[in-house]
């Protein structure tokens, strides 16, 4: 199984090196090779674009982006009760009763 496996890879490299020793295949395998790359780079940008658009950004329905809420994290929250905590503590030794 292994030898079969060692042949058909030698018969293989073989192939491609017979392929690839004209310089004018060389040249064909290298503009095909940009051209799928290039096809998959927009493919790919078009995906990441499409991946925004759905998440309420521009270019999306009014509908949608109002449904949408910010969440909050809570740190404006506790932030809130330190700041009232330290004006209920400037005040009182102002105003003792």
């Amino acid at each position: 199984m292994a030898k079969r496996r060692g042949l058909v890879i030698a018969g293989l490299a073989a192939g491609a090196y017979a392929y690839f020793k004209n310089p004018e295949n060389r040249r064909k395998v290298t503009i095909a090779f940009n051209n799928t790359k290039l096809k998959v780079n927009a493919f790919m940008e078009s995906q990441n674009l499409e991946g925004f658009e759905g998440s309420g950004t521009a270019g999306s329905s009014d509908e949608a982006s109002s449904s949408t809420k910010p969440k909050s994290d809570g740190t404006s929250t506790s932030v809130q009760y330190v700041n009232e905590d330290k004006g209920q503590e400037e005040i009182e030794p102002v105003n003792p009763s």
